[in-house]
């Protein structure tokens, strides 16, 4: 679509052979042009699903999540029986006062955060119904299934599978990734893919030896 062509072909015919006043009226409409091109790459080529580099970086500055996530890598240091995340002598290092298992830092390429900004556009907008939640996970973690639960006096329990493309980066804090309402506590987790999933013959899952327990994120 050209502007100035359009704008031209409207005046009156008794006016086309007038060569000032069609430098003018095309002069007028010309910029237009340019403009037409730059809604024509919202609405085609600038939207989140073809956003690509800076543009994806731009989206996350409206939504409110950069490119760079941190806490993505857990830390194992020296401990005692009964504690979580330690390990024993040789094996890891005495902690640092005010020092965290969760830490470290990773940028996300162009793929993983257009999923993280699917789901924090349903974040920003949502209300925590239970199928939010379900699309949310299996749009962050890639998940094949995932079971929502009411575990009562305002508190969820989030079950999903996990399958072989799930970003292992984001399962260190899987509950920071999971839309809630305000208040309401929750318990994740985490089962292995299905072939391989411990439990019962009548489960259709597997038993020892073969099958893996799952993984309980609170």
């Amino acid at each position: 679509m050209k502007h100035d062509e359009i704008a031209w072909g409207h005046c009156l015919a008794q006016f086309s052979g007038s060569l000032k006043l069609e430098a003018l009226v095309r002069s007028l409409y010309a910029p237009l042009n340019a403009l037409q091109t730059a809604y024509d790459d919202l609405l085609t080529v600038r939207h989140l699903d073809k956003a690509e580099g800076v543009q994806l970086d731009g989206i996350g500055q409206i939504v409110g999540l950069p490119r760079e996530v941190d806490a993505v890598l857990f830390a194992q240091f020296f401990g005692f029986d009964g504690q979580s995340g330690i390990l024993s002598f040789n094996k890891a290092r005495i902690r640092r006062e005010h020092e965290k298992n969760v830490q470290g830092g990773i940028v996300l390429d162009d793929g993983q955060y257009r999923r993280l900004l699917h789901w924090k556009i349903a974040a920003n907008n949502g209300c925590g119904s239970a199928l939010e939640i379900a699309a949310a996970v299996k749009a962050v973690f890639l998940a094949e299934e995932v079971r929502v639960q009411d575990r009562g006096n305002a508190k969820i329990r989030v079950w999903f599978q996990k399958s072989a493309a799930t970003p292992a980066a984001i399962l260190t804090d899987a509950a920071r990734w999971i839309p809630r309402a305000g208040g309401v506590g929750i318990e994740v987790v985490v089962a292995p893919k299905a072939d391989k999933a411990f439990g019962f013959v009548s489960q259709k899952l597997y038993g020892f030896g073969i099958g893996k327990l799952v993984r309980r994120i609170v």
